[in-house]
């Protein structure tokens, strides 16, 4: 198993791929992986929190924090991250750090 990537989540939405969409996932999808880094780990990478915690998931809150991500740009009408990524989010942090 490998990374989720910017095709994987556009099939799962349903999203028209083109290189216009494909540049929009994609740009979400490499903010998603370096936020769940900085969160989990402070300075290491995603690679680190794959393997302190499992790759199912870290593709399951990369692609879930694609989806919000898209559907709520600016996580304006959500008022920020919906409960499942702060649950998901949590999760590894928890898995990472051994609590």
């Amino acid at each position: 198993m490998a990374l989720v990537t910017a095709t994987d989540i556009m099939n799962q939405l349903h999203i028209d791929i083109d290189d216009i969409e494909k540049t929009t996932v994609q740009g979400l999808l490499d903010f998603a992986t370096q936020y769940i880094t900085n969160i989990v780990t402070n300075n290491g990478t995603i690679d680190d929190v794959v393997s302190g915690t499992n790759e199912k998931l870290v593709n399951t809150t990369l692609s879930t924090i694609v989806a919000n991500l898209y559907y709520d740009r600016y996580l304006l009408e959500s008022n920020g991250f919906s409960i499942g990524v702060q649950v998901l989010m949590n999760t590894l942090r928890n898995q990472y750090k051994g609590v």
